[in-house]
């Protein structure tokens, strides 16, 4: 099975989950705390700001979406894991060492899921979990160059169509229904309006890049300000520059045969061409 992009992403290598994590029954941990450490920096785990020190003071307000970090005791209980996804609606893929996941789910699915026996810790990725560090430090050394910020929402599941008439004849409730995909446009749209606001000097304009994806062009100099902009938007998960592609060598690639190893490259009279390279999701490592 392939490593979820967003393990790669975000996760720290060093992270590591406090040992001794105990059962926790009623929404309270009975010993230890998760040590969630991310490129970011550490996640602070606590009582204060867990998912269930959250009030919800309406229907609309418990039905909002936001991604969160589901730290499980170790080692991780399969009839748990079973217990929340069954609680989302959602299999639970994006996963973060030590025994956390990350998902798009409601604000009262999440409280549910925090009261499960198993579950050490529920609460949302702050925008200060989703700005890779490299965009500081490119802000300060490139300026005037143009960059392009790679910006992920948050995983989601979309119903399937036999859901969605299941859905529509109520024949499934609310919270088996699975978490809803992104109008990736949409949120295009509203950033469109949130960055001409910030009066930048010079403008960042935003794109679809795909159904979890998009792009938001500026100038490096301003890219921190705007990378900030776009961690205050839910649906977003991580913020990284795009990351640059050195081509190969002409001659070792030459070595290679006619035809390179790569795909997207061929070699012609001993020249390395570059027949299109995918736009794909970027890791930071």
């Amino acid at each position: 099975m392939a490593v979820p992009f967003l393990t790669i992403l975000m996760l720290s290598v060093m992270g590591n989950l406090a040992s001794g994590l105990g059962a926790k029954r009623g929404g309270e941990q009975t010993q230890g705390t998760p040590q969630i450490m991310l490129v970011t920096g550490p996640v602070k785990a606590s009582k204060e700001n867990s998912v269930l020190s959250k009030p919800i003071l309406s229907v609309a307000e418990a039905e909002t979406h936001y991604p969160f970090f589901i730290s499980f005791s170790s080692p991780i209980s399969e009839e748990a894991r079973a217990r929340v996804e069954s609680i989302l609606g959602t299999e639970l893929k994006v996963y973060i060492p030590h025994n956390t996941f990350m998902v798009w789910a409601s604000l009262r699915a999440a409280r549910e899921a925090a009261e499960v026996n198993g579950v050490a810790w529920v609460g949302i990725v702050e925008p200060k979990h989703k700005i890779a560090p490299s965009i500081a430090a490119l802000s300060k050394e490139k300026k005037d160059e143009a960059v392009d910020l790679i910006v992920s929402l948050a995983p989601t599941t979309a119903p399937s169509a036999a859901q969605l008439r299941a859905m529509a004849t109520g024949e499934v409730e609310r919270k088996q229904r699975g978490s809803v995909g992104h109008d990736v446009q949409e949120v295009v749209n509203r950033l469109t309006t949130a960055l001409a606001s910030l009066g930048l000097k010079t403008p960042a304009t935003a794109r679809v890049a795909g159904s979890e994806r998009l792009v938001v062009q500026t100038i490096a100099a301003e890219a921190q300000r705007v990378a900030e902009l776009l961690a205050e938007q839910r649906e977003v998960s991580w913020i990284e520059p795009r990351t640059k592609i050195v081509p190969l060598k002409a001659s070792s690639a030459a070595s290679a045969g006619s035809r390179h190893s790569d795909p997207h490259r061929e070699v012609h009279n001993g020249k390395v061409v570059i027949k299109g390279i995918p736009d794909v999701k970027p890791a930071l490592i």
